[in-house]
């Protein structure tokens, strides 16, 4: 199960990369992505290197919950799946010490109703 809710995960930050680009239509350009913060550049690689190395194996093991996160994801914007992880983990303080992964996993598949 965790290895689901794992590889879950990592399709949530390609999806999420999905919600990204609605955000400035395909998302920043290089120009906008070198005017970062060092530590969101870092943040931005992490987390699409994350994404890009698990996405494959979780889309084998579980292509139906993984293609409806994603068409999820696409109605949403980075601050609302943002808002809905953060809300998420507020609520579940006894979940808090988990990996936000997993919390954001699950968050977003309550968005989704699911």
């Amino acid at each position: 199960m965790l290895r689901l809710i794992a590889g879950f995960a990592i399709g949530v930050v390609l999806a999420g990369g999905v919600a990204f680009g609605q955000d400035g239509a395909n998302g920043p350009s290089g120009q906008s992505y070198l005017k970062l913060p060092e530590l969101a550049r870092l943040s931005y690689v992490m987390g699409f290197a994350h994404g890009y190395q698990s996405a494959a194996v979780a889309a084998s093991h579980y292509p139906d919950l993984l293609r409806q996160m994603q068409s999820c994801m696409q109605t949403m914007t980075s601050a609302q799946a943002e808002t809905s992880i953060s809300q998420y983990v507020r609520a579940n303080p006894a979940e808090a010490s988990q990996p936000i992964a997993v919390l954001a996993t699950r968050a977003m598949l309550q968005a989704c109703g699911r």
